[in-house]
Protein backbone atom coordinates (compact mmCIF):
# COMPACT_ATOMS: atom_id res chain seq x y z
CA UNK A 1 0.00 0.00 0.00
CA UNK A 2 2.46 2.41 0.38
CA UNK A 3 4.39 1.64 -2.43
CA UNK A 4 1.39 2.33 -4.09
CA UNK A 5 0.95 5.97 -2.85
CA UNK A 6 4.77 6.72 -3.40
CA UNK A 7 3.70 5.71 -7.15
CA UNK A 8 0.86 8.08 -6.81
CA UNK A 9 2.61 10.70 -5.54
CA UNK A 10 5.48 10.80 -8.35
CA UNK A 11 2.90 10.32 -10.93
CA UNK A 12 0.90 13.48 -9.49
CA UNK A 13 4.36 15.09 -9.49
CA UNK A 14 4.87 14.33 -13.23
CA UNK A 15 0.99 15.62 -14.50
CA UNK A 16 2.65 18.88 -12.23
CA UNK A 17 6.33 19.01 -14.10
CA UNK A 18 4.10 18.96 -17.15
CA UNK A 19 1.80 21.85 -16.93
CA UNK A 20 4.96 23.74 -15.45
CA UNK A 21 6.90 22.96 -18.84
CA UNK A 22 3.93 23.76 -20.81
CA UNK A 23 3.52 27.10 -18.87
CA UNK A 24 7.13 28.10 -18.99
CA UNK A 25 6.78 27.54 -22.98
CA UNK A 26 4.29 29.52 -22.89
CA UNK A 27 6.23 32.52 -20.84
CA UNK A 28 9.00 31.96 -23.52
CA UNK A 29 6.84 32.65 -26.38
CA UNK A 30 5.27 35.37 -24.27
CA UNK A 31 9.04 36.67 -24.05
CA UNK A 32 9.97 35.81 -27.94
CA UNK A 33 7.12 38.22 -28.98
CA UNK A 34 7.77 40.97 -26.47
CA UNK A 35 11.43 41.42 -27.51
CA UNK A 36 9.94 41.44 -31.37
CA UNK A 37 7.82 43.99 -30.40
CA UNK A 38 10.71 45.98 -28.74
CA UNK A 39 12.64 45.71 -31.76
CA UNK A 40 9.89 47.15 -33.52
CA UNK A 41 9.42 50.04 -31.24
CA UNK A 42 13.36 50.92 -31.46
CA UNK A 43 13.18 50.84 -34.76
CA UNK A 44 10.41 53.23 -35.28
CA UNK A 45 11.89 55.34 -32.41
CA UNK A 46 14.92 56.13 -34.31
CA UNK A 47 12.73 56.66 -37.56
CA UNK A 48 10.86 59.12 -35.42
CA UNK A 49 14.24 60.49 -33.83
CA UNK A 50 15.33 61.03 -37.61
CA UNK A 51 12.43 62.82 -38.69
CA UNK A 52 12.59 65.15 -35.30
CA UNK A 53 16.23 65.63 -36.21
CA UNK A 54 15.47 66.97 -39.69
CA UNK A 55 12.82 68.93 -38.63
CA UNK A 56 14.89 70.81 -36.47
CA UNK A 57 17.77 71.27 -39.16
CA UNK A 58 14.49 72.81 -41.18
CA UNK A 59 13.12 75.37 -38.68
CA UNK A 60 16.62 76.39 -37.82
CA UNK A 61 16.66 76.92 -41.95
CA UNK A 62 13.53 78.88 -42.08
CA UNK A 63 14.41 80.88 -39.30
CA UNK A 64 18.03 81.93 -40.88
CA UNK A 65 15.85 82.42 -44.11
CA UNK A 66 13.34 84.86 -41.81
CA UNK A 67 16.51 86.56 -40.12
CA UNK A 68 17.83 87.05 -43.53
CA UNK A 69 14.78 88.93 -44.76
CA UNK A 70 14.32 91.45 -41.82
CA UNK A 71 17.90 92.42 -42.71
CA UNK A 72 17.00 93.11 -45.65
CA UNK A 73 14.10 95.01 -45.11
CA UNK A 74 15.70 97.01 -42.50
CA UNK A 75 18.39 97.82 -45.36
CA UNK A 76 16.14 98.82 -47.78
CA UNK A 77 14.70 100.93 -45.07
CA UNK A 78 18.12 102.89 -44.48
CA UNK A 79 18.57 103.19 -47.93
CA UNK A 80 15.04 104.85 -48.67
CA UNK A 81 16.03 107.08 -46.10
CA UNK A 82 18.96 108.61 -47.71
CA UNK A 83 17.56 108.45 -50.60
CA UNK A 84 14.15 110.18 -49.85
CA UNK A 85 15.63 112.48 -47.55
CA UNK A 86 17.30 114.78 -50.14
Amino acid sequence: MENGRVVELLSDMLIEMRGMKEEQKETNRRFENLDHRVERLEEQQAKTNLALAEMRTSFMRVADQLIHQSNFEQRIAKLEEVVFSK
